[in-house]
């Protein structure tokens, strides 16, 4: 909890006016979204820095595949969403490349391996596919991590909670105090 100081100087009772109607006429309401919008920025920039280096997939893909996309707060929401849609990222993003066997990609945790049987279409935009039957086609597009299930795991929620927790109050009291002139603080 942040604690509110009032400093007395000069003209101070003019001052603590002015900082009592700036902070009662929505004035709280606009710090505390400015506040929640400058941290969730730092939220948004970190989560996706540790997506794509849980996943090994570049962080560009992660914006082109995964459809993350942040929803800020406004003075009646108070909120701050990030918010992702879309399907896994295709595995040519993986550093993938054919061989004899199948298809290397590096990717999550494992680091390089070999998908088996699997291969390159050059012409179907470099994507990694499988067969699904004996026969020639049909063919099944592989992905690799969906970013929808990964915004859920764990170690986002962490990197999430370490952030807000070190950043949000700090970032209040600075905002009261740009509002109030520094009357507050």
């Amino acid at each position: 909890m942040t604690d509110i100081v009032v400093k007395w100087e000069g003209d101070g009772l003019a001052r603590i006016r002015f900082a009592l109607d700036v902070l009662g006429s929505d004035g709280v309401k606009k710090a505390g979204a400015r506040a929640l919008n400058h941290t969730g920025d730092k939220v948004y920039t970190q989560v996706k820095r540790r997506i794509a280096e849980q996943t090994k997939a570049p962080v560009r893909a992660l914006d082109q595949y995964g459809a993350l996309r942040k929803v800020r707060a406004n003075w009646t929401t108070m909120e701050y969403q990030i918010r992702s849609t879309g399907r896994g990222i295709p595995l040519k993003v993986f550093k993938a490349y054919q061989t004899k066997q199948g298809v290397s990609v590096f990717a999550w945790s494992r680091g390089r391996y070999l998908v088996k049987h699997a291969f390159m279409v050059a012409s179907l935009g470099g994507n990694v596919f499988f067969r699904t039957s004996k026969k020639r086609l049909p063919i099944q597009k592989l992905t690799g991590a969906s970013i929808p299930k990964e915004l859920v795991k764990r170690y986002v929620d962490q990197e999430f909670q370490r952030i807000v927790n070190r950043e949000l109050p700090t970032r209040v009291e600075h905002e009261v105090r740009v509002l109030t002139s520094g009357i507050v603080s």
